[in-house]
């Protein structure tokens, strides 16, 4: 087993403290030997500058959940013995139990005919208690959740992503085999959660009952995502890594996908979970990127319209970031559902949104969005009303639009107040004084300064 572990450590080019940080399956590989070499296990404890108790102890949210799946009893005992512990009581400590949860539900294989089921053998084996598993399983359900919220977000590197431009993210991308998989096996775990919740429940029954478990759970899963993110509100002291934070978003993307058109219930959350990773962490952008389109998919066309300016602020911040993902979230956005061509951004045209620099937008993306030219006067007039609507969203689009609308239509707007100089055009003439108040409220400091360079070019 020294061996194998040594030459693990040369063929990854890691120290052997750093292979187990990076590979969990490892303590079960060396705790497994614990019966018959104790000398073994607690050589490569002192190897992690622990104690043989300290290594013991840690692991045991790796080691408990493999050993019960395995039903190594002998084992299970002998870790118990060295910790001077009962067995049953360091099982039900909420994580364990949890984790040994979650990784008996997320198997693939059935049970072995002729012999105690993974959960008989936690019931009988071990427990012995009085509460049933049902009741077990219920008291720490939402621990149960975040372990299979992780595991709809796990990944390999070797399959993992590139940060490309114009590239279809595999771990965003809902279709790819990656992501069916993972989809799959929490889907069975979730109807094995709630067989064991609902006993005698009939497959129809628990197989309905996902859609609703997890629509009732979201809120939940959604506040641990964005804790696993480090977002607002779940800040962390300790930086989050890039695998870290591309697992979260795969497991959204997951998450997204399982819930179907019953992610609109959540809609503001989940757009406002996209912005914030998109703009706040560059090191995993493209994946953040490809989250957008992936979403926006999902809603059914009242959501869409419904929600439109959200969805448009948020992608109007996001289009200097150049990546395919985001022009293909506008193409769904304004060509193939139509959502802006009702209500009160149905003056919005792609065109408003685009780079000025015209040579950094894909020849694709000008030629979709090629469109019609709008009436200057009624346009404006529009965008007047925009700059006072009640929606500050609808405000803070208006307000990004209309820098690039003034250069635009520059000899215009000049006409308009050289024309007759004792009667400037009114939308022209409220301009200025809106521009000053929208200075005055609480916004963004992109915003005023937007709404500062509206001022410099009038």
């Amino acid at each position: 087993a020294m061996d194998q572990l040594h030459a693990l450590s040369a063929r990854k080019g890691l120290e052997i403290p750093e292979l187990f940080l990076q590979y969990k399956e490892l303590y079960v590989k060396v705790v497994q030997h614990l019966p018959e070499s104790q000398l073994l296990v607690n050589e490569v404890a002192n190897m992690l500058d622990m104690s043989l108790h300290q290594f013991l102890s840690t692991s045991l949210v790796y080691t408990l959940p493999a050993f019960v799946l395995d039903k190594r009893l002998e084992v299970l005992k002998t870790v118990a013995s060295v910790l001077e512990e009962d067995l049953a009581q360091l099982v039900v400590v909420a994580q364990h139990l949890a984790a040994v949860f979650a990784h008996i539900l997320l198997q693939d294989g059935e049970d072995s005919p002729g012999g105690f089921s993974p959960l008989e053998f936690l019931a009988q084996e071990i427990l012995g208690s009085k509460l049933t598993l049902a009741q077990l399983a219920q008291n720490v359900e939402v621990c149960i959740l975040k372990h299979i919220v992780v595991f709809l977000g796990e990944y390999t590197e070797s399959g993992g992503p590139q940060e490309d431009v114009h590239s279809m993210n595999p771990l965003a991308d809902p279709d790819s085999d990656l992501n069916k998989k993972a989809r799959a096996g929490a889907k069975t775990a979730l109807r094995r959660l709630i067989s064991l919740r609902y006993d005698n429940s009939s497959e129809a029954q628990v197989t309905k009952g996902v859609q609703g478990f997890l629509t009732e759970k979201c809120l939940g899963i959604l506040d641990t995502i964005n804790s696993g993110l480090g977002l607002s509100g779940h800040e962390s002291e300790l930086p989050i890594s890039v695998q870290e934070k591309r697992k979260w978003l795969r497991a959204l993307n997951n998450l997204i996908s399982l819930l179907g058109r019953d992610s609109a219930t959540f809609v503001t959350k989940i757009l406002a979970t996209l912005e914030e990773i998109t703009i706040k962490c560059p090191d995993v952008r493209a994946l953040a990127c490809a989250s957008w389109p992936v979403f926006l998919k999902t809603l059914d066309q009242g959501t869409l319209k419904k929600n439109v300016s959200q969805i448009i602020v948020g992608l109007s911040k996001l289009v200097g970031y150049k990546y395919d993902a985001i022009w293909v979230a506008l193409h769904y956005v304004f060509v193939e559902s139509q959502a802006t061509n009702q209500g009160d951004l149905c003056w919005v045209s792609p065109r408003d949104l685009l780079p000025r620099d015209t040579t950094a937008v894909p020849e694709w993306v000008r030629t979709a969005f090629q469109g019609v030219e709008v009436d200057f006067e009624t346009k404006l007039k529009q965008m007047v009303t925009g700059m006072q609507h009640q929606n500050p969203n609808i405000r803070a689009v208006t307000v990004h639009c209309l820098k690039g609308f003034l250069l635009e239509h520059r000899e215009k707007v000049i006409r308009c107040v050289t024309a007759n100089p004792h009667r400037v055009e009114v939308s022209i003439n409220r301009l200025v004084p809106l521009l000053l108040q929208t200075c005055t409220e609480t916004i963004s400091r992109q915003q005023r300064q937007q709404v500062a360079e509206c001022l410099g070019v009038l």
